[in-house]
């Protein structure tokens, strides 16, 4: 074999080490932060369309589907809103915190407001199956309490999720607030 063919192979050799460690490294960044956070749930096919009626959604609270066409000015609520309203924010690439008001205490609900992200909302959710439920587009975490550091972990990851439909939109104000979403929610039967 001359002189010529044996570098060709070498690098022919090179270049298929450096694809496979790259695929391998950016396999693995990607899957890093979700790897992370035990017990996440991940939902797909989840449509997006604006609806003006109940939407019976799959799973509570939703991580995503048809919704109204309004969404809630972020904040921290002391009402449970209509499902609706809430996933038009996680559509945005916000994060919904739903916390079952039966299982926090007065203190607890008020650290779990200290941790709400700028473009997040905080809501009461009746029957959950966890004392905490955090949820952005697609993404949901059922977490032991108020101080489960899979919190911090999952806001990091998604705050501004970029698998949302309509990330980069989060519009904090212009929504519906804290008095229309009980009007709302009384409306649809809540």
């Amino acid at each position: 074999m001359n002189r010529r063919a044996v570098l060709s192979i070498v690098g022919v050799v090179a270049v298929l080490i450096v694809v496979v460690a790259l695929t391998t490294f950016l396999r693995d960044d990607k899957a890093g932060p979700e790897a992370q956070i035990e017990g996440l749930q991940t939902f797909s096919g989840l449509t997006n369309t604006h609806v003006e009626g109940n939407v019976a959604y799959d799973h509570t609270p939703p991580a995503g589907g048809d919704h109204f066409a309004a969404w809630m000015d972020c904040g921290v609520y002391d009402t449970q809103v209509a499902d609706e309203l809430a996933v038009h924010n996680i559509e945005h690439g916000g994060i919904w915190i739903a916390y079952d008001p039966d299982a926090l205490d007065d203190a607890q609900v008020a650290a779990l407001a200290d941790q709400v992200p700028d473009n997040g909302i905080m809501t009461p959710y009746a029957g959950l199956d966890a004392p905490v439920v955090v949820t952005s587009w697609e993404r949901q975490v059922a977490l032991d309490g108020v101080d489960d550091p899979r919190l911090r972990t999952f806001v990091d990851t998604y705050e501004n999720n970029p698998i949302a439909p309509e990330s980069g939109l989060v519009t904090c104000t212009g929504g519906v607030d804290a008095a229309e979403a009980a009007q709302i929610a009384q409306q649809y039967g809540l």
